[in-house]
């Protein structure tokens, strides 16, 4: 027999519940099924502005050029934001190089394409042309004695594609086949330097239609971005390690720069000093003066730094991070610190999803906390919900009549929010002592539980404004998780509302009992997995339980005996993340970290159709409209993307 742990702190005297939820179960619908040999999805948008991946200023418009996933953005030098060139590429946009004397850019991403544009009040595309490779970076040379530039660009098959405004061709230059990451012209004509993978940093000199390559140095780790400096004695560059590093020419010794636990992503050198400018990957953006050898930071990002540019006087720097954010930093009082920012309405990496009833909204949690609810029919800003988290938001719930939110965060707070008056309506905390990954609605909106890092699953009961654990594991089971570290990863009430299943990370899922007044009693463990077990999701009327993990497993449980319908270790690249499954009943959706979306029969896991890539970084979470006939995905590329579910 489990000991019981009730924590039951009741409602203040006098005080009513900002709502009360209502009693009435809502069964899952159970519809016609799509044919599923031609069940497909198709992209309708994706909501939210998403990760910067480049930037660049154009200094004969004083024009700042943002690469926001895999479309162009226009901002003043102050970040007033002015226009926008949505979808330019097929895929994520890795650089932007602005041709020497004109107004013309050229980007290019993972699909292979450069495109040149002509900016003015709004970009204008021009010539594309197709490489065959992604690109990772790119570098304008300086005008030749015929006045034209070269456009050289670092592609993943190890090869140089190089390139003159109006050509119809490129010259391609070796393929070493380890990818090259680097690519930046030296003042002098003809002086190319590339780095990549392997380490090394080669110098290619050009002469009369031939190549010459020189090995310059050999760093233990890949090179990852790499700048010449002004007069180009030296050159800059980031890798595996942590620190940044300054290469000189002439004494062939390096210089390092940074501060240890927070590495360097990106930089670029003053268009005139020997200062750099450059982000990090705990988002802060730094000045580094090699003369002096000060380095000045300051907060500027929620993520990552992916991306800097000077502006031609060099008064001022602009950092893009995975958090959508634009900083523009200046120097004042001896200080570098923000002077504008570009803040898009929702932030960060979208890491849950959730449909509301009406299957016109949905609501999406953040990583820097923020629960937003979307208009789906609507090119609008989300609505904010007030008093957000305070850190990322894993667990979300949508309440069987639409009209609350539950969301759970690594903050370890809990909260209910009410959708018709945009209030919150409850805040359940202090029960966890470590971050809340999995939430859940019951079917009759009754009650919320929760699984945290801290072991505990607790059943909070919303009827009643309580912060209750009605039920949760017993001290001594409760002992033996924390000693062997286990996580409660995800959790998911059945729609008869008579079990809860929950994924730990010790690679099992647990079926819990729950009778009417929320008392829950562990039953049977189901151990298959090999990893962390991600995501569970119950078919309708809890006719199947499906348990997805990141050993890339894919499982099919039957209820009546537990034993397993189907198993496939699906042909994602790299673990899974999210999991659905269709309202009627026969068509399971599974999303990954490498970015794809993935269709499966639920009796046979069968592979249906096609998949597709949406996302240009992990698929956190799935939802199928109540419907059937859309669904939603949140990825930490910052979007919601919505599909349509055509059969």
């Amino acid at each position: 027999m489990l000991g019981k742990i009730c924590l039951d702190r009741e409602q203040p005297s006098g005080k009513a519940p900002p709502f009360q939820l209502p009693r009435g179960a809502r069964g899952a619908p159970v519809l016609s099924p799509t044919p599923m040999e031609n069940m497909r999805l198709e992209l309708e948008r994706l909501l939210g502005d998403g990760l910067v991946t480049a930037l660049a200023h154009l200094p004969s418009s004083d024009t700042v050029i943002a690469a926001v996933r895999n479309g162009l953005v226009l901002f003043s030098s102050s970040l007033q934001r002015k226009s926008a060139a949505e979808s330019s590429h097929r895929d994520l946009i890795t650089s932007i190089a602005v041709e020497p004397g004109e107004s013309r850019i050229v980007s290019a991403g993972r699909d292979g394409l450069l495109r040149e544009w002509t900016v003015g009040p709004k970009l204008k595309p021009g010539a594309l042309i197709e490489l065959g490779a992604p690109v990772n970076d790119l570098a304008w040379s300086p005008r030749g004695r015929n006045g034209r530039a070269q456009l050289a660009a670092a592609l993943e098959d190890g090869s140089v594609a190089l390139w003159e405004r109006g050509a119809r061709h490129y010259d391609v230059i070796g393929a070493r086949g380890r990818p090259l990451r680097a690519v930046d012209w030296l003042p002098r004509p003809g002086a190319l330097l590339v780095g990549g993978d392997d380490g090394a940093l080669r110098l290619l000199s050009f002469y009369r239609g031939r190549a010459r390559e020189q090995e310059l140095f050999r760093h233990p780790s890949g090179i990852r971005r790499a700048r010449v400096s002004p007069g180009g004695r030296y050159v800059a560059f980031t890798s595996g390690d942590e620190r940044g590093a300054i290469y000189c020419f002439r004494t062939r010794k390096l210089t390092r720069f940074g501060v240890s636990g927070d590495p360097v992503v990106c930089l670029a050198w003053h268009p005139a000093k020997l200062v750099l400018a450059g982000g990090t990957e705990r988002g802060k953006s730094f000045f580094y003066d090699l003369n002096s050898g000060g380095l000045r930071s300051c907060e500027a990002h929620l993520h990552p730094a992916e991306a800097v540019a000077w502006s031609a006087e060099g008064d001022q720097a602009w950092t893009g991070g995975r958090d959508g954010q634009v900083v523009a930093a200046a120097l004042a009082n001896s200080r570098w610190l923000p002077r504008a920012i570009y803040r898009p309405q929702v932030m960060g990496y979208a890491l849950s999803c959730a449909w509301i009833p009406d299957s016109s909204r949905l609501a999406a949690g953040y990583s820097h906390g923020t629960v937003a609810v979307w208009e789906a029919r609507k090119r609008a800003p989300p609505t904010l919900l007030e008093k957000p988290h305070r850190k990322p938001v894993y667990g979300l719930s949508v309440s069987p009549d639409g009209r609350a939110v539950a969301s759970g965060s690594v903050d370890r707070t809990v909260k209910v929010w009410d959708l018709g008056e945009k209030l919150l309506a409850h805040e359940l905390k202090s029960l966890h002592e470590q971050a809340v990954y999995g939430v859940s609605f019951s079917p009759d909106g009754r009650f919320v539980c929760t699984g945290s890092g801290d072991t505990f699953l607790v059943v909070y009961d919303i009827e009643q404004v309580k912060q209750a654990a009605r039920e949760a594991f017993g001290p001594e089971e409760f002992w033996h998780f924390a000693v062997m570290n286990r996580i409660l990863n995800c959790v998911a009430w059945s729609p008869d509302g008579q079990r809860i299943a929950v994924g730990l990370s010790s690679h099992g899922v647990v079926i819990l009992a729950v009778d009417a007044s929320g008392k829950v009693e562990k039953g049977p463990t189901l151990s298959l997995h090999e990893d962390s077990v991600s995501r569970v999701a119950w078919g309708p009327n809890a006719s199947f339980l499906v348990s997805a993990g990141y050993d890339r497993r894919l499982a099919v449980w039957d209820p009546s005996s537990w034993s397993v319908r189907a198993l496939r270790v699906v042909e994602h690249d790299e673990p899974i993340q999210a999991l659905a499954v269709h309202p009627g009943g026969e068509v399971i959706a599974t999303g990954s970290w490498d970015g794809t979306i993935r269709l499966w029969r639920a009796d046979t896991l069968a592979p249906l159709g096609t998949y597709t890539r949406p996302h240009f970084s992990a698929v956190e979470c799935l939802d199928f409209d109540p419907a059937g006939a859309r669904l939603c995905s949140a990825s930490s590329d910052g979007t919601v993307g919505l599909w349509r579910v055509i059969g």
